[in-house]
This record gives structure tokens, C-alpha cells and sequence, in this order.
């Protein structure tokens, strides 16, 4: 008896494999999202992305996000993104997500999905008639028909799907079920989060011109710098200006390089089934008063700053860009009168919870304007008899970790009152919070290591004597 129970066993799988082999010499039907990161309206951007992913070794999938920049750094010595920033879905004049060729941009209709016919022989020479039907209701789509062995696209609707069939000479030799999952990934936060020192288009420098900046503290010429191009006779006249690095949001120094649309652009590359749509509105200085609840217009002067404050933008957005509705809240988020400027007068939009766009995941940092990161970076980088110290200190625009301490107690109920209105205002269930990453700041003036702190000196910042790093100060 357990002879034949063990034959029986084997042929069972024997069978098995047989089964499985014919299933995949059958022809059948693979497909991925055309574009799957929305943002980007040309696809040939996201397709170098998702071409860079697939290139990384198992070991580099590890930190996907920083090996394609070196990878990418290599082909695009300018950057990759001073070729993408200007042909996106952020309309810098409206400070608006739209674009003309998505109207559907925030709350999409439909998805382009590459389509390929696989385990059919000789379909070079064979031509496949392609055919779709919806899910759910609605017409069906236009018989597409090329030779086999030609991709197809096919639009599919959102978010039932569509079924997707493939006939050659009236006769149906595949079909496969192609349903979208489309993420609403929301950014908002400070300088940290916007991608602040890392511009779309970075300054360039004259390979003619050079700038000299006097005599140093140890008495040595500082002479023959780099000079920024362009016809300008003095830093900041208007030739100056005009060569000023470039950013996706100017006035907030929100770049393509921010890790809050890396790492939107990175979900949306890994899974051929997925597309991303994309709404980020960190702004560089932005705190949790002035920024995320208050309006704010920017560290950089420009003609049209934003308009809303950053939770209002992405209750709009919510709503597909318009009709959000503006609520009065004048006792609702300053935590027993702890944040007197959320006291009275308070205004923010909100959409109607039957109308808001899911939020699937929203990155935050914010806080380190709230405790004077600026004023730490003075206290650390500023001599101790320097006159710009004095001045600073007077002012009140250099402070150390004792003032600092007594500011961070205060932004627990900062933290508190946004935390309440990602949940009340943005509709982000309470039993969902993980929906939220509230990610960290690194410590100051580390080395390459990342875990090193720079040592005492004037390292990179030899043009003025009165900086000098304290190692002991950034440690604070």
C-alpha cells in the first residue's frame, strides 16, 4: 500500500508539472501600467526611472531611492530632473496640480496599460485583434488589431478595471482581468521635506570668470573661486537673479529631488500593476503654525507665492482642485490656548468626506523651523567673539539647546494639533495612522559616513571668518 501511495503521489506530480508547463506555453496576456508615476506627463521620464530600477543588483534594492541617483548621476551630469521639472502636472502660475493633457489628473478616469501577447508562436507573422470591456458599466473599447508580436496600449477605466481579450480570426486565445491600484501619496512639511540645497537646475558656474572675496583670518588671498555665469556686474542685480538655480515651486524650494516624491516615484516603478498620483507641498521655512496651518508665503520672493496654507492645498486637492469648502475654526486646534496664533480667525478648507480622495499615504517632516533650526545652525557655525554672533544673539537669531529645549516642549502640542487635523480635516481614519510617516531629521554636519560629525574648522565656509563649525555645538 505505500508503494502504490507513493506512485500515486509521484504522478500527481508529474502531472502537476505537465499541467503547469502547457499553461505557460499557452499564449497569454501580460501588461503594466504605461505611465505609472502620474506626475510625470512625458513617459519616457517614468520609464527611466522604472528602466533604473530594473538595472539594480538585489544589494542596491536595499536603498533603491539613493543607488538610482548614482546611477542616474552618472548618465546626467546636470541631474536627471533639469530635463523633467518644467513638463509635470504642477502649474507654477495657478500653484495648482493640473496639467492640460490630464485633466483627471488628481482623481483619474482611466489608466494607459502596455499590453503584450506572450507563449504564441510564429506571431511575427500573425495579427491579433485586441478588445476590452469594462468591470463595471460602460462602453467597450476600440478593437485594436496588429501583428502579435506588437505591444498595444489600451485604455482602462478606473477604478472597477476592464477585461482585457485577444482573438485571432474570430477565435479568443486569451484574457486576463487589468485593474489599476492607484495611490494618492500626499507630501507636506518644511524645507527637509521640499528637497531644499538640491534644486531642479542648480547654478552654474563661468568656466571664464572667477571671484575673489579678499584676504582670509590667516592672513592668505581668497581668490580665484567660482563664479556664477552670465552678464551680471554685481551679486544681485537683475543678470544675477536671472541665473538663479531652478526650482518646481520657486518660492518654496520644492524640487523633483524631494525624498517625499523619490520615494512616491520609487512605490510607483516597483509594481507593474500600480500608478501613483502625486501631490507634494512642503515648503523650505514652513512651521506647523506658518506653513501647515497658517498661510506662508515662501523663502524666496516671486510673483505668485502660494496661496494657501499647506493643509487647505491638500484638502483641495482632495476635491479634484476646487470646490472645497471653508470652515471657521477658531477653538479647534490651539490645544487649550497653547498655540496662540491657531486662536480665533482660524480658516481652513476641508472636503466633504463623500467627496475627498483617499489619502493612501502622507509623508510629513516638520518641526525643526518650530524650534529654530536656523538659530542652531548660527550658534554652531558662528565664532564665539564674532560680531555677527553678537548681533545675532541680540536680535535673538542665535540660540543653543537650552532655548531650543523649551521650544521643543511646546511643539508636542504643535505635533498634536496637526495630528488632529490630518484625522479631521484630511478625513485619515484614526484606526489607520500608519497611513502617516512623520520622518525624522538627521544630526547636523555629518560626514559622508553618516554618523560622524565634522570636526572643528572653517571647511567649506572659508570666504567669511566670522563661520566656524563647533563640532561640539553641532553635536548638541
Amino acid at each position: 500500500m505505500r508503494i502504490n501511495a507513493g506512485r500515486s503521489l509521484c504522478l500527481a506530480l508529474v502531472l502537476t508539472v505537465l499541467r503547469a508547463a502547457a499553461a505557460a506555453a499557452e499564449p497569454h496576456i501580460v501588461w503594466q501600467v504605461d505611465n505609472p508615476f502620474r506626475f510625470f506627463l512625458d513617459t519616457a521620464d517614468t520609464h527611466m526611472h522604472r528602466a533604473t530600477w530594473a538595472s539594480l543588483s538585489e544589494a542596491e534594492r536595499a536603498h533603491p531611492v539613493m543607488a538610482a541617483e548614482r546611477v542616474l548621476a552618472e548618465r546626467h551630469p546636470d541631474g536627471w530632473s533639469a530635463m523633467t521639472y518644467l513638463n509635470t502636472c504642477w502649474d507654477p502660475g495657478l500653484n495648482r496640480y493640473a496639467c492640460r493633457a490630464k485633466s483627471d489628473y488628481l482623481n483619474p478616469k482611466s489608466h494607459t496599460v502596455l499590453t503584450r501577447l506572450e507563449g504564441l508562436d510564429d506571431s511575427q507573422t500573425v495579427d491579433c485583434t485586441w478588445l476590452t470591456s469594462p468591470q463595471g458599466k460602460g462602453p467597450r473599447g476600440k478593437a485594436v488589431t496588429l501583428p502579435c508580436d506588437t505591444p498595444v496600449q489600451l485604455e482602462v477605466p478606473y477604478p472597477k478595471g476592464a477585461w482585457i481579450s485577444v482573438e485571432i480570426g474570430g477565435r479568443q486565445v486569451a484574457e486576463a482581468a487589468a485593474r489599476v491600484t492607484d495611490l494618492f501619496i500626499v507630501g507636506m512639511g518644511d524645507s527637509f521635506a521640499s528637497g531644499e540645497g538640491n534644486p531642479d537646475v542648480p547654478v552654474r558656474f563661468s568656466p571664464d570668470r572667477t571671484a575673489d572675496y579678499g584676504v582670509g583670518s590667516n592672513k592668505s588671498p581668497l581668490s580665484g573661486y567660482p563664479a556664477r555665469v552670465g552678464d551680471w556686474k554685481e551679486i544681485g542685480d537683475l543678470n544675477f537673479i536671472e541665473e538663479n538655480a531652478r526650482w518646481q515651486d520657486q518660492a518654496c524650494h520644492r524640487s523633483l529631488y524631494s525624498y517625499q516624491l523619490r520615494a512616491a516615484l520609487q512605490i510607483a516603478v516597483e509594481d507593474p500593476h500600480r500608478a501613483v498620483t502625486f501631490a507634494g507641498f512642503a515648503c523650505s521655512g514652513a512651521e506647523t503654525t506658518f506653513g501647515l496651518f497658517l498661510d506662508y508665503k515662501g523663502n524666496e520672493w516671486v510673483p505668485n507665492p502660494p496661496d494657501l496654507p499647506q493643509i487647505s492645498a491638500i484638502a483641495e486637492a482632495q476635491c479634484g482642485g476646487k470646490d472645497a469648502r471653508d470652515y471657521d475654526l477658531p477653538e479647534a486646534y490651539h490645544i487649550n490656548e497653547k498655540i496662540p496664533e491657531l486662536k480665533g480667525g482660524l480658516v481652513l478648507k476641508k472636503c466633504d468626506v463623500e467627496r475627498a480622495r483617499k489619502i493612501d499615504l502622507l509623508f510629513l517632516s516638520v518641526g525643526g523651523n518650530d524650534i529654530g533650526f536656523a538659530r542652531l545652525v548660527a550658534n554652531a557655525v558662528l565664532a564665539d567673539k564674532s560680531i555677527l554672533r553678537r548681533l545675532g544673539g541680540w536680535f535673538g537669531q542665535v540660540h543653543g539647546v537650552a532655548e531650543a529645549g523649551a521650544q521643543l516642549d511646546a511643539l508636542d502640542d504643535r505635533l498634536k494639533s496637526v495630528n488632529r487635523a490630518l484625522h479631521n480635516l484630511l478625513h485619515v481614519p484614526w484606526s489607520e495612522s500608519d497611513r502617516v510617516i512623520l520622518a525624522a531629521y538627521p544630526p547636523m554636519a555629518l560626514l559622508d559616513d553618516g554618523k560622524s560629525i565634522c570636526p572643528d574648522g572653517q571647511a567649506g565656509m572659508t570666504v567669511l571668518p566670522e563661520f566656524s563649525l563647533s563640532e561640539a555645538k553641532a553635536r548638541e
